[in-house]
């Protein structure tokens, strides 16, 4: 398998994994965000106007009682006004709560409760007021069912508006748990995936690159030991690359042994012939024996030469085929870092997902601290209806007093003072259960507020560990750009060997040329003694030149090790 589709494959893993930690965490987030807005919208609302209701009727109640407790004496004369104030605030906290999802019917019927409420209590306190206590008393006894239906609709009405208040704090709870579970166990699986994709890369990438590296600047930089190979058996580009570079060091090695031993062969016939040509020219008596030697000599140096010439030609084709593979290599490590390049886009995209992730959450916590405000202003409801039953017990056993002080003629007082203080109690009661409810209200939305924050520490952390596979990727580039560098590194020794077996070409065809002047001219001895001497001198310095060639050759090839 291709790297390419190695690390294809991973990267896809990791793309696959974060779309759908970002799509269940925004989709847990934008359900948060409904549930909050709906509780918001709807459920706080209800509460708090069913609270104001409740308060308004005990408002209307204590008003009329007060009056018929006064009997309306000036100072005292104001109940009936301010029960109508209450009265119509109450008929228009009916219409809020229809408008807020009340149902028609209920609506109907707390209307009517209110109505009935509201002129059994007027009709009694003028009944108190100009009639007198008896008559009033009489009253007072047909306003008690009145006022327990009203109280019972009250308390039907907000144990609903309180069953769905809790069960909306309960919707909260819940998916906010569920997406702190979620999101957990795809984080989780994220980080794992990338720690394998890092020891993946360290092995199939990494390790070889470091490995071929080695092997390369030995070979550069070192002893030229061309024994040695990369044995990079894997299918794929490295594989390849590693598979071409052992052709290439064997092919070169076998050209280096050949050539070796055919400077040998040269050396040694270059250096006979100079001998040759020396003896010649200082005793021209032996020229007719040394002719017949030199005749030899040059033929066997023509052969040799010949022979030279082929395996440089050779030598030539094998240099272009491995310069062709080092062209794959170099083709092969510049498709290896666009990919990595591609690899850093993908961390670099998946790291602008993750702050796109890590906002959103900022907006759901946002929300719930407004939650948190809204059970404050419930709880200052509380209070305020928590005083109002203190100043309604005060006011009964001041009327509990007046009635005692009267005799038999407040008996009638006594009853209305035992009602307001049964009142009082009620409203403390119900004050308490509310006071309940905000708590739990304010811990929901502590805890809340705690889960966001560790949800924003897993986005933080997911940063992190993106930020680390990003270095590990520009790691990767570093050592495929220093590869790189080492394949441009023996291209150019290449080329260098390349320009030195053309001169050394260019020698031997020279030496085979001069070999085959001097074949003709030991044929032509007997006919000219001088044209041989200075054939002779040029032979003996064409020998010394190639001689000292074969030994710059030498010394180049020598640096490297084929055994």
């Amino acid at each position: 398998m291709k790297i390419r589709t190695k690390l294809g494959i991973m990267m896809l893993g990791i793309v696959v994994a974060t779309v759908l930690s970002m799509v269940f965490t925004l989709g847990g987030l934008n359900a948060i965000k409904e549930t909050t807005q709906e509780h918001e919208d709807k459920n706080v609302p209800l509460l708090l106007t069913s609270l104001a209701l409740q308060k308004d009727i005990i408002q209307i109640q204590q008003w009329l009682t007060d009056i018929s407790a006064t009997r309306g004496m000036p100072g005292f004369d104001d109940g009936f006004d301010e029960a109508a104030v209450h009265y119509a605030s109450a008929k228009e906290e009916i219409q809020q709560l229809q408008e807020l999802g009340l149902e028609a019917e209920t609506a109907k019927l707390l209307t009517q409760d209110l109505d009935g409420f509201y002129q059994m209590g007027v009709t009694m306190a003028q009944t108190y007021i100009q009639d007198g206590t008896e008559a009033g008393n009489l009253y007072m006894e047909k306003f008690d069912p009145y006022a327990a239906q009203m109280e019972d609709s009250i308390d039907k009405l907000i144990d609903g508006v309180r069953q769905n208040y809790n069960e909306g704090n309960q919707t909260i709870a819940t998916r906010i748990s569920t997406m702190f579970i979620e999101t957990t166990l795809l984080f989780g699986m994220i980080i794992l995936i990338s720690i394998a994709t890092i020891f993946v890369i360290q092995k199939i990438v990494v390790k070889p690159l470091n490995s071929m590296i080695t092997i390369l600047k030995d070979i550069a930089q070192g002893n030229g030991d061309l024994t040695k190979r990369v044995n990079l058996h894997s299918k794929d580009e490295l594989g390849t690359m590693g598979l071409y570079f052992d052709t290439f060091t064997d092919t070169v090695r076998n050209i280096i042994a050949s050539v070796k031993e055919l400077a040998s062969e040269v050396t040694s016939a270059s250096e006979e012939l100079t001998a040759s040509s020396m003896q010649s020219a200082t005793a021209a008596e032996e020229i007719a024996q040394t002719i017949n030697e030199i005749a030899r000599g040059a033929s066997s140096q023509a052969a040799v030469t010949t022979e030279g010439s082929a395996h440089m030609v050779s030598f030539s084709k094998l240099f272009k085929e491995n310069e062709e593979g080092l062209e794959a290599v170099a083709a092969s490590s510049q498709e290896v870092n666009e990919l990595v390049g591609q690899g850093l886009v993908i961390i670099n995209d998946l790291a602008d997902r993750t702050k796109d992730s890590s906002a959103a959450t900022q907006s759901a916590s946002e929300r719930i601290l407004k939650t948190s405000e809204s059970s404050d202003k419930i709880s200052e409801a509380s209070s305020l209806i928590t005083a109002i039953a203190g100043q309604t017990n005060l006011l009964a056993l001041n009327a509990a007093i007046e009635a005692a002080r009267a005799g038999e003629h407040g008996r009638g007082f006594s009853v209305v003072a035992e009602e307001i203080r049964k009142l009082a109690e009620q409203s403390a009661s119900s004050t308490m259960i509310i006071d309940e409810m905000v708590r739990n209200l304010q811990q929901n939305a502590d805890g809340a507020v705690k889960t966001m924050g560790q949800v924003e520490l897993i986005l933080q952390e997911q940063t992190e560990k993106v930020g680390l596979i990003e270095s590990k990727y520009q790691e990767i580039a570093l050592a495929i750009k220093h590869s790189s560098e080492s394949v441009r590194h023996i291209s150019e020794e290449g080329k260098q060997m390349e320009s030195k077996k053309n001169e050394v070409l260019d020698m031997i065809q020279t030496l085979a040329a001069v070999a085959e002047e001097n074949a003709a001219g030991a044929e032509q001895a007997s006919a000219s003694i001088q044209e041989q001497t200075a054939s002779i001198e040029e032979i003996a310095k064409a020998s010394s030149t190639l001689s000292e060639q074969f030994n710059e050759l030498q010394g180049l090839i020598g640096r490297f090790k084929v055994d």
